[in-house]
C-alpha cells in the first residue's frame, strides 16, 4: 500500500512543481509588460542626444566638409575653371539623384505595406513583443512602419534639396564670376533689391553649404533607418542596442579631418 502510494503520488507532486513554475513565469512575464515604451523612449532619446551633441561640436566631418566647399568655391572662382566646378556639381547631383530615387523606392515599399496591412483583418508578420499589452503589440507593426516611412519621406525630399541646391549652384558660378565680357547690370538695377539682375558675391559659396547640409541629412536620415528595420526584425531590445550601436558609429563618422592617418 505504501508503495502504491509513493508511485501514485510522484506525478501528482511533479505537476504541482510544473504549475507552480509556469505561474511564477506568467507572473514575471506579466510584470515585463509596459516596458516597452520606456525602451523605445530611451532609444529614441540616444540618437537625438547624440545629434544634439554633433550640433554642438565645432569639430565634426560636417563641418569640416561646409569649410571645405566654402574654400574649394572660392578658388574656383579665383582660378575660373568653370569645367571643374561644373564637373564637381554633377557627380554630386548624380549621387544626390541616386540616393533620392532609392529612398523613395524603399519609401513605397514601406507604404505598400502598411496600406496593405491595414486593409486586411491579419496583423503584420514581425518580431514578437512581450514587453507590450496584446491591444498594444498588434497595433505596433503599422507604427514601426509608419516611422520608417517618415524618416524615408524625410531623407529622400533632403537629397531633392541637395540636388536643387546644387542645380542652382551651376548657374551662380558663371554669374557671380568676375568676367569683363558679362554686361553686368546697371546702378538702378541693383540698388533695386527686386532685380532678378541682383546676384549676391558669396551666393555660390552659400548654396554649396546649404547642399552639403541637406546631403548630410538625408545620409543621417538613411542611417537612422537601421535601427528602425532592427525593431521590427528583433524587437524593443534590439531596437536600444541598434541605436546603441548606431552611435557608436556615427561618433566615428563624424570625427574631423587630421593630419595624420590613424
Amino acid at each position: 500500500m505504501t508503495s502504491t502510494y509513493r508511485v501514485s503520488g510522484a506525478p501528482k507532486v511533479h505537476a504541482d512543481k510544473c504549475g507552480l513554475r509556469s505561474v511564477k513565469t506568467r507572473a514575471s512575464a506579466s510584470s515585463l509588460v509596459g516596458a516597452g515604451w520606456p525602451l523605445v523612449c530611451a532609444s529614441c532619446a540616444i540618437i537625438v542626444a547624440y545629434h544634439i551633441m554633433e550640433e554642438a561640436n565645432p569639430k565634426t566631418w560636417r563641418k569640416t566638409m561646409e569649410a571645405a566647399r566654402i574654400i574649394w568655391t572660392r578658388k574656383v572662382l579665383r582660378k575660373k575653371d568653370y569645367i571643374l566646378a561644373v564637373q564637381t556639381i554633377r557627380n554630386g547631383l548624380m549621387a544626390a539623384t541616386f540616393f533620392c530615387s532609392m529612398t523613395i523606392a524603399l519609401l513605397t515599399a514601406a507604404l505598400g505595406a502598411l496600406f496593405e496591412g491595414s486593409g486586411s483583418s491579419t496583423a503584420l508578420s514581425m518580431a514578437p513583443e512581450p514587453l507590450f499589452s496584446p491591444a498594444t503589440a498588434l497595433q505596433l507593426p503599422y507604427i514601426k512602419l509608419a516611422l520608417l516611412a517618415t524618416v524615408l519621406a524625410i531623407s529622400s525630399a533632403a537629397f531633392a534639396q541637395a540636388c536643387r541646391y546644387l542645380m542652382h549652384a551651376s548657374f551662380i558660378f558663371l554669374v557671380v564670376a568676375d568676367d569683363p565680357a558679362i554686361e553686368e547690370p546697371s546702378q538702378t538695377e541693383l540698388k533695386n533689391e527686386q532685380s532678378p539682375l541682383t546676384v549676391p558675391t558669396g551666393s555660390a559659396e552659400r548654396l554649396m553649404v546649404i547642399a552639403e547640409r541637406w546631403w548630410w541629412g538625408g545620409l543621417r536620415g538613411m542611417y537612422i533607418t537601421l535601427p528602425l528595420i532592427t525593431w521590427m526584425a528583433s524587437g524593443t531590445v534590439g531596437f536600444l542596442v541598434a541605436s546603441v550601436l548606431l552611435v557608436w558609429i556615427l561618433s566615428i563618422l563624424d570625427k574631423p579631418l587630421t593630419n595624420t592617418v590613424a
